[in-house]
């Protein structure tokens, strides 16, 4: 089978769950005798045109792509619907001739892409790694950290006014030079401010943002552009039901199917010694971004409510610069970043890991590590991965509110028992964790489709 994988970015060049999962998933297609084509949005250039260049043995850039916007939203949606030259895409696809297009995101692609392979009859399968297209921001979290369920292009507008990347930023990030040396320290200095400012924009009160009408139009316009082009998607992979709900809510119903997703580096450890010793304090885990909508304020919260009811337990945080004040004397310890070769060490620190997301999570591949490794998880009902949890007759599953988080936590410190039954139930649990066994179902659904 000819599979060609349509992706804004590949590990170990990108970071990120989604080019994790592209790599892992297109090695194990090809080591099953599948052909694999990777196509990613590329750098620009100072001519105009787009075009379709080969890098490196089976992947493609695409020179002069829409841009990129990840989560920091779209300011100017006219650069998001520049049309090209549909020849591009139609000499491409008859050159290479995939049996099946899979799609991981639509970010950087023109609609072009989209039209001709439907005219071209090529199958096409998309995973719903995050809602970009039905949320300008990808998440559903709003500019003043409230959820949202659906586009409403007025608000929309709102929320991404003054957001998104400058134009000269946009190329930048996009350059291969900036690829090879984005892990510098100096350079990795200059993303934490961008990150810091982007953040500080986003918190803008939209009660003090006026649109003008014609604003408005323009993200109606985009918005109809995105709509267009999930229209002309064939089947959808639903990495969990929340993602599915969501889809659903936005584009009504659809075909596909619900496949939990794994990477390759999560191995099956829950044999390794791992036993709960009841003779110390409690050690929480977070690992993860500091942003609003990934729930370490709420956390935090809840950890207030236990220190004033003089609850034992210390909280490690790590994956970002936690340096803030979170008034909780020193029972929060900053971890910082940390190197995915160490994240088996870390799982063994903690006897709780708690994933507080309040955005609908499409999936989270944490929760999956934590699992893999024996660690009791609290997840909130936002967290797509809580299906691997609902079979757990101790419930781990909580509302995103501080007070039920607090007492969920409590529920476990206090019955060190429960915690324990936790862990051997996780013991028990099917083995999700097999890269392999899922990329058998992904070419199964690809050869029911393509029949």
């Amino acid at each position: 089978m000819r599979i060609l994988h349509v992706t804004f970015g590949i590990a170990p060049f990108d970071t990120g769950g989604l080019p994790s999962y592209v790599k892992d998933l297109t090695m194990q297609e090809m080591h099953k005798d599948n052909e694999v084509i990777i196509l990613k949005p590329g750098p620009y250039k100072l001519y105009k045109a787009a075009k379709i260049i080969l890098k490196g043995e089976n992947t493609y850039q695409l020179i002069n792509p829409l841009p990129v916007p990840s989560i920091f939203g779209i300011g100017n949606p006219n650069d998001y619907m520049k049309t090209c030259n549909k020849d591009i895409y139609k000499n491409f696809l008859i050159e290479i001739k995939p049996d099946v297009i899979h799609v991981h995101s639509i970010m950087g692609i023109h609609k072009e892409f989209f039209e001709v392979a439907k005219q071209l009859n090529i199958e096409m399968i998309y995973t719903t790694h995050d809602y970009f297209g039905l949320c300008f921001r990808t998440n559903f979290i709003d500019r003043d950290n409230k959820g949202c369920n659906q586009c409403d292009i007025e608000k929309c507008s709102r929320c991404n006014y003054k957001a998104g990347l400058s134009k000269s930023k946009t190329y930048v990030m996009q350059s291969n030079v900036y690829k090879r040396i984005k892990n510098l320290v100096i350079i990795k200095r200059i993303r934490k401010r961008l990150r810091k400012s982007t953040l500080e924009v986003g918190n803008i009160s939209m009660d003090s943002i006026k649109t003008e009408k014609s604003s408005i139009n323009l993200y109606l316009e985009l918005h109809k552009y995105y709509m267009d082009i999930y229209s002309l998607i064939d089947y959808f992979h639903f990495n969990s039901y929340i993602a599915k709900e969501v889809f659903k809510e936005n584009l009504g119903e659809l075909k596909g199917k619900v496949i939990p997703l794994t990477l390759n580096t999560i191995q099956d450890c829950r044999n390794n010694e791992n036993k709960l010793n009841k003779n110390k304090d409690i050690t929480i885990g977070y690992i993860g971004r500091k942003e609003h909508y990934k729930g370490v304020q709420l956390l935090v919260n809840s950890l207030k409510i236990l220190e004033k009811k003089d609850i034992k337990f210390k909280c490690n945080l790590y994956g970002d610069d936690f340096s803030d004040d979170y008034g909780l004397s020193n029972k929060i310890v900053n971890k910082g970043n940390y190197a995915r070769k160490d994240l088996k060490k870390i799982m063994n620190d903690i006897d709780i890991l708690v994933v507080p997301s309040i955005w609908k999570e499409t999936f989270g591949f944490i929760t999956l590590e934590a699992l893999s490794c024996n660690v009791p998880v609290i997840v909130t009902n936002c967290v797509g991965s809580k299906m691997l949890l609902e079979s757990c007759k101790v419930n781990p599953i909580v509302e995103p509110n501080e007070i039920k988080l607090a007492q969920k936590i409590e529920e476990f410190i206090e019955d060190k028992v429960k915690l324990q039954k936790y862990k051997e139930w996780i013991q028990r649990m099917d083995n999700v964790f097999d890269m392999e066994e899922h990329t058998d179902q992904i070419l199964k659904m690809y050869k029911e489709r393509i029949r």
